[in-house]
């Protein structure tokens, strides 16, 4: 029993240094579709800001917020693996409901790969705000 429990302990090592920027969550879908509430704020996503093992052209990349126990996507884009920009759109004001994010809430990035879901990690974190970048 305890050889199964070295081998598992270095297998989720292996795992948490082989992510690098990437906290792996679980493997589930996601919904990376998102509505534009005419409120955002831009994401600058350099080529180096990704560099890992994890991502391939292709996957998807989004921010997300939870509204009533749901996690819910707020702006998405497909990884390329080169600079782009990822609008996350905050709370239209006009609307009855909450439908975005509020100033200085906190922007959640995830993405998949192969069907894994993973929480992008990074420092300091990033707080919405109304037409910053």
């Amino acid at each position: 029993m305890k050889s199964f429990k070295h081998l598992l302990s270095i297998f989720f090592t292996i795992i948490l240094f082989s992510v690098q920027n990437l906290g792996f969550a679980q493997n589930c879908d996601l919904d990376y579709s998102y509505t534009n509430t005419g409120s955002n704020m831009i994401i600058m996503i350099t080529q180096n800001a990704l560099s890992n093992d994890v991502l391939v052209t292709g996957d998807n990349l989004g921010a997300f917020m939870s509204i009533d126990d749901e996690i819910v996507c707020v702006g998405a884009i497909e990884w390329t693996g080169e600079q782009q920009t990822l609008a996350v759109w905050g709370n239209d004001a006009n609307s009855a409901f909450i439908d975005g994010l509020m100033a200085m809430d906190e922007i959640v990035l995830m993405a998949t790969s192969n069907g894994v879901l993973y929480e992008v990690s990074y420092s300091p974190a990033y707080y919405f705000e109304v037409n910053g970048i």
